[in-house]
């Protein structure tokens, strides 16, 4: 007991290091499914899903995936009726940040398979992918 009592800084430092280390792991999860770019490639060519790009009008008319429609982030919970279907959903974003949030809006609206590509446009831009301009 005593060892505790003298070391408590350093215990205290090493839970609280340990869980700034498990956040971002933790919080990706809570946006479900995330998908590296060779899967993501994989589910468009055998699924058709519909391609949701949360990011800004401005960063979506710089390069935005062939048929990936625009709803900005701050717009999605009013527009997230235009998601119809069965097809599941790629949600897209500039690096991955913001995807988790606008999945769980989405699967909040009803639609199960709701998936975002890990790294956002950056990692599909990095592995050398297509991208079109508006």
């Amino acid at each position: 007991m005593q060892f505790f009592v003298e070391n408590l800084f350093l215990i205290v430092m090493a839970l609280v290091s340990g869980g700034l280390l498990l956040w971002p792991s933790i919080r990706d999860r809570a946006g479900g499914e995330r998908l590296d770019t060779v899967t993501a490639t994989r589910l468009m060519n055998d699924e058709d899903p519909t391609l949701i790009d949360v990011r800004s009008p401005a960063e979506y008319d710089a390069g935005h995936l062939l048929r990936a429609k625009s709803i900005p982030l701050v717009d999605l919970p009013k527009r997230v009726s235009e998601i119809k279907g069965k097809k599941p959903v790629l949600v897209l974003d500039s690096d991955g940040s913001k995807a988790a949030k606008a999945s769980t809006i989405i699967r909040e609206a009803g639609i199960e398979r709701v998936y975002s590509l890990a790294g956002g446009v950056a990692a599909w831009r990095a592995a050398s992918l297509p991208l079109v301009k508006s």
